[in-house]
């Protein structure tokens, strides 16, 4: 939602925007301030008009406090000052924290009841944000899209931050041996009950294609 709001008020705010930098420039708040300023706005706004089911002025809010990553690229772009290595990582970390409150606040309050989840939840719907940075950064490397592809993954190493140490192909492979030792499975039409055992073991410690590939290689009799 975040970068769909910034591309369909771009062009009509930017003219406007300029002389608003200049004055902000001058008072001495740099972009780095109005982009921490914007992010912070983003995701307090998010987390709590969602939440109480305040949809439609939680989303003017969301929507006033997005336009700060217009303020502040043009503020980096007139001081020639800030358009730094540091300002850029800080932008698009506080945009990637930003998305994934945004996405847990939009979890809590997907059901008929607004509710809190769990740290299993949590790590699911983050597991979810990193999962469509990667398939995003594949389907830009296949189309050539060599930059576009590397801020992707470079979202998706932000996202990451925030879950659990992800498991090693080898360590995969020892918790689908010790489930199918349990379960008794001696086939693939068994993977479910494998499935069923490995998944509280493996949320949000590795992808879930992954996975699956591997229990089915094991049950078919690979290794």
């Amino acid at each position: 939602m975040y970068p769909m709001i910034q591309k369909r008020f771009k062009a009509p705010v930017t003219a406007i925007i300029t002389p608003v930098c200049r004055a902000m420039l001058r008072i001495g708040l740099s972009a780095n301030a109005v982009t921490i300023i914007g992010s912070a706005g983003v995701t307090f706004s998010a987390i709590y008009f969602f939440a109480e089911g305040s949809f439609f002025i939680g989303t003017l809010i969301v929507s006033f406090f997005a336009l700060s990553d217009l303020l502040d690229g043009t503020m980096a772009r007139i001081s020639k000052t800030d358009g730094t290595r540091w300002g850029a990582l800080l932008d698009s970390t506080l945009d990637r924290i930003s998305d994934a409150g945004i996405a847990i606040k939009n979890e809590e309050v997907s059901g008929k009841e607004a509710r809190d989840l769990s740290d299993a939840e949590v790590i699911t719907v983050l597991s979810r944000e990193a999962k469509k940075r990667r398939e995003a950064a594949e389907a830009f490397e296949q189309a050539g899209a060599a930059d576009r592809a590397a801020k992707e993954k470079a979202e998706g190493v932000i996202i990451a931050e925030y879950l659990p140490a992800q498991l090693s192909e080898s360590e995969i492979k020892e918790i689908i041996a010790a489930a199918i030792a349990e379960s008794g499975a001696t086939g693939p039409q068994q993977m479910g009950q494998v499935m069923k055992l490995i998944q509280p073991k493996i949320a949000g410690r590795a992808d879930g294609g992954i996975v699956s590939s591997l229990v089915k290689a094991a049950l078919s009799g690979g290794k």
